[in-house]
């Protein structure tokens, strides 16, 4: 039932034509730090999933992993840091998306990178991709250690 709730949701949305806000699931234990932000973009050729604000230690991004979903190729990826919610990040780096799986009416790339990616506490992480057509669903989960300022590496 759970399931068809959801599908009617998203088609519902879809036909809206309007993106679907972020859900996000922070995990935080002692220095580990990992949360998961999913996005429906059904009428938009770029989707951005914006991450909750660091607290105010800094975290070293350790992984990036991603799941997007599009009609048609995904071209590239970026991953940037705002200093606001749902800012322009001061800081890009690209990130690829890899070809996983395609039928006709459905291609889905992953993204599963080791980094070393630092976030200022403070800072508003995001990620964004960019596809020829349509992304109806992006899920990234990004993977840290939270440390003391003065610690080196």
């Amino acid at each position: 039932m759970t399931g068809r709730i959801s599908k009617a949701i998203l088609l519902a949305i879809a036909a809206w034509g309007v993106q679907a806000p972020a859900q996000a699931l922070t995990v935080s234990n002692g220095s580990y730090y990992e949360e998961t932000v999913s996005a429906a973009c059904p009428s938009a050729a770029t989707c951005r999933l914006d991450f909750t604000r660091i607290g105010n230690k800094p975290i070293m991004l350790r992984h990036l992993l991603c799941r997007v979903t599009g009609n048609m190729p995904i071209r590239f990826g970026t991953i940037g840091v705002a200093t606001s919610a749902g800012g322009t990040p001061s800081r890009v780096t690209p990130i690829e998306p890899r070809f996983f799986y395609g039928s006709n009416a459905t291609q889905i790339y992953t993204v599963a990178m080791d980094t070393h990616y630092l976030l200022q506490g403070g800072s508003f992480p995001q990620i964004q991709f960019t596809g020829d057509v349509t992304i109806p669903e992006v899920v990234c989960t990004i993977v840290g250690t939270t440390f003391d300022s003065k610690a080196s590496f």
